[in-house]
């Protein structure tokens, strides 16, 4: 951006986006509502989401269907009585405390790029171009964020991310906001504003090393700001989480990536932000490391800080299902059969360290591990106490596949394994649920007794991998 765009201009784009928009508004402190007209085309039908804070205070999306019909429908959602920042298809609008934002759409008979498009029903219908231009604030800065090129000198970079402040506080002070409206907005543009600093940097890595890097990247954005509790969306809030996650790793390069959840905990007093984006650490965490050391670290702090709310339940829920794993505790018992149709039972390996090696046949990064695992088996070959299981995790039918790519791979024998998913099996619900199977590769380590040593080594079988294998190896004599 090399002029300065004009209030009018941008206020022409977002509007042109979107659809009719007007707003009623009741008493202080009364509950407002998202209300949504929706006037599908014949030809299309479409999903429509909606993100918002709900009268209960709690962010909640809900879908709607807009099927290939003639009558319009109509949706309504009732709004916690605060100003917010609801989505319509990841669209923006700021909604006032007590306002009712009616919003009537239409579905164009028009596909690019394999989606729908949406547009306006009318003009917007706002009392005066201020109030109109109140809800359009978010996109309004999103769009302007949009046009400041990474790829230029920071010089140039910085003189367009100017621009850009000078056109947003122009236009906040043009919209006649709310001290509460004003306060969220102010917020919302400084996660906007730090998220294309992380663009940048990105790019230019090279910018973390300059003196006063902190103070350029975090200039006006504070992570401990409450107001961010005001944008109702979950990807949103990780975002802005992750911008200034960056910053400060770029800062520590050598800062444990644990600490991002321990930093947030302590710093910030956004409630939403803290649940969200612990919520998908933990998933994340649990879904590629199991119950790693991180996890164990992190889950009491996450438990002692965060209040009752959904999210808190289910990183609660997910944090007790993966415990079941940790060192010391039992493998749940399994069976499955070799290539020469014999049933072979985890017991048969009680007084043996077991090492296993969980693959299917979709999974190339799987196939393409097996020499790999199949090399660490080649250096305990002799050693009777001590043996290497690959098991394939497959779908019925599926066996003479198996057999496949067992022989081209050659990890054919009495300990390659095939686990046939059976979802009415109890034995197979418990197995499954206990070691949370919800990927492959997956590579376990048991003691001697059948209890974890580790419920997940790293997919990356090189030398750290061997090492630990040898480690454990050595504590079993």
């Amino acid at each position: 951006m090399t002029n300065l765009i004009t209030m009018k201009k941008f206020l022409a784009i977002c509007l042109a986006a979107g659809g009719s928009v007007s707003a009623a508004a009741a008493g202080p402190g009364s509950p407002g509502a998202l209300q949504v007209s929706i006037r599908p085309n014949a030809q299309l039908s479409t999903l429509i989401d909606f993100s918002y804070l709900s009268n209960s205070g709690t962010y909640v999306v809900s879908s709607r269907i807009a099927y290939n019909e003639r009558v319009t429908k109509t949706v309504r959602y009732p709004l916690a009585p605060k100003a917010q920042i609801v989505y319509l298809n990841n669209e923006e609008y700021l909604v006032g405390a007590g306002e009712t934002l009616i919003l009537e759409m239409a579905l164009e008979n028009i596909v690019q790029s394999g989606k729908e498009r949406w547009g306006g029903v009318g003009q917007v219908a706002g009392k005066t171009k201020a109030k109109a231009m109140k809800h359009m604030l978010p996109r309004m800065i999103d769009s302007a964020y949009n046009t400041v090129d990474v790829a230029v000198p920071m010089e140039t970079f910085d003189r367009d991310m100017a621009a850009v402040r000078s056109f947003f506080n122009a236009s906040v002070e043009a919209a006649g906001l709310s001290a509460d409206e004003r306060a969220l907005i102010i917020a919302y543009e400084s996660g906007r504003r730090l998220m294309h600093k992380q663009s940048y940097v990105r790019s230019h890595p090279e910018a973390g090393k300059m003196e006063g890097f902190s103070k350029w990247y975090y200039d006006e954005f504070d992570i401990a700001n409450p107001q961010f509790d005001g944008i109702a969306h979950n990807i949103v809030l990780k975002q802005i989480v992750d911008a200034w996650w960056t910053g400060r790793k770029m800062e520590d390069p050598k800062l444990a990536d644990e600490f991002e959840m321990v930093d947030l905990m302590r710093f910030a007093k956004a409630e939403l932000m803290k649940q969200e984006a612990a919520k998908v650490w933990l998933y994340s965490e649990t879904r590629y490391r199991q119950f790693s050391t991180a996890v164990k670290n992190v889950y009491p702090i996450l438990n002692g800080t965060l209040k009752p709310y959904p999210q808190k339940k289910y990183i609660d829920s997910l944090y007790k299902s993966y415990a079941v794993m940790d060192r010391g505790l039992p493998m749940p018992q399994f069976s499955a059969k070799n290539a020469a149709g014999k049933t072979v039972k985890l017991s048969d390996f009680k007084g043996k360290m077991v090492v296993m090696d969980f693959w299917a046949n979709w999974c190339t990064g799987c196939i393409a591990n097996l020499p790999k695992f199949k090399a660490i088996e080649e250096k305990y070959k002799g050693k009777e106490d001590i043996v290497f299981l690959t098991i394939a995790w497959e779908e019925p039918g599926f066996d003479e596949l198996w057999r496949e790519l067992s022989a081209k791979h050659k990890i054919e024998g009495e300990h390659n394994l095939i686990l046939t998913i059976n979802r009415k099996s109890k034995e197979y619900q418990d197995f499954f649920k206990g070691i949370s199977l919800t990927g492959v590769p997956r590579y376990i380590v048991l003691d001697k007794e059948g209890n974890y040593l580790d419920n997940s080594l790293s997919v990356m079988l090189g030398e750290k991998v061997e090492q630990q294998i040898f480690d454990f190896y050595n504590e079993q004599q």
